[in-house]
């Protein structure tokens, strides 16, 4: 599986890959759709809530085909040993949902008395792709004496149906992440996650943090700027010669802008 496409967001690079002849894909997607409804595969690009995490309309989508593993994404501009990576967002996608609650041609509506679930793995790799540590998050969560996988769609508290924070600081310093998922249906379930806001801190925690000095840095014009050896989140101010604000950007990790 050769890696067609891919795009950056932020500190991180993701890979498409387009399988023309199937009309299909798999790896990594951005989607801005707005609509939660799915009728048929043409909304696959949508998710569960309608936004992005931080009320945007863009957000990352990825597909996991069963059997398909290139789907580790670099931390672009990571040193040597990584970087950590303090969180990101997650819900589900339009289509897993309408799967999971009223069931399709494959697969049978999510229930308890089957202890279904779907549950997806974020791993976190070093630069030569050997496996550190992994997270888990609970997409659905049928299974007694499971917790709830923190809903309230339809008054059922076991489907996740908004945007929710995974801590990723159990991974460590990092050079890759990669996606992969289970379920009780797994040959059968619409593989399909959103997530968003790679690199987020606890919400929890965000606005509590001392802050540090401003550095003032004069650089030559250039079409690309990067930024290394920053660990956690900090803001980039680019202003142009007469003083005026340009752009910021609120990052974490080293980026190219």
């Amino acid at each position: 599986d050769e890696v067609s496409d891919i795009f950056f967001s932020g500190s991180f690079c993701f890979p498409n890959y387009p399988w023309f002849a199937y009309e299909s894909w798999g790896g990594y997607a951005y989607s801005n759709e707005t609509s939660t409804e799915f009728r048929d595969y043409n909304d696959q690009f949508r998710n569960c809530v309608g936004s992005g995490a931080a009320g945007t309309r863009n957000f990352g989508v990825v597909y996991m085909p069963e059997g398909f593993y290139n789907m580790a994404f670099d931390v672009a501009g990571a040193l040597d040993e990584g970087l950590e990576i303090p969180g990101m967002y997650v819900t589900n996608s339009a289509y897993a949902l309408n799967s999971i609650l009223n069931g399709d041609s494959y697969v049978t509506p999510f229930s308890e008395e089957n202890g279904d679930y779907l549950t997806l793995k974020v791993e976190g790799l070093d630069a030569n792709g050997t496996l550190k540590a992994s997270v888990e998050v609970p997409l659905a969560d049928y299974r007694a004496g499971e917790p709830a996988a923190n809903s309230a769609r339809n008054g059922n508290t076991k489907v996740l149906t908004e945007w929710k924070w995974v801590d990723l600081s159990p991974l460590g310093k990092v050079s890759k992440l990669r996606f992969s998922y289970d379920s009780s249906q797994k040959t059968y379930i619409p593989a399909y996650v959103c997530f968003d806001e790679v690199g987020a801190k606890d919400p929890a925690l965000v606005g509590l943090d001392t802050p540090v000095a401003d550095v003032l840095i004069t650089v030559p014009v250039v079409d690309v700027l990067s930024v290394s050896g920053i660990e956690g989140a900090y803001s980039l101010h680019i202003y142009s010669t007469d003083g005026i604000l340009r752009a910021s950007h609120e990052l974490c990790g080293a980026s190219g802008v």
